[in-house]
């Protein structure tokens, strides 16, 4: 399973693991908003990770 860490106050990143190819994933997080950034191309990481990081 990924990890999430989070390296400041605001960014987060989602960790590759062998189930997946390298995600390039990221949340930017400010007061009541949360901007999410994909470059990869699995809809299922996507979803993984915006759970872990919004709920």
């Amino acid at each position: 399973m990924s990890t999430i860490e989070q390296i400041t106050e605001h960014i987060l990143i989602m960790h590759a693991t062998h189930d997946w190819d390298r995600p390039i994933l990221a949340a930017i997080t400010v007061a009541r908003k949360t901007l999410l950034i994909d470059a990869g191309n699995s809809p299922v990481q996507a979803a993984l990770f915006r759970e872990g990081c919004i709920g």
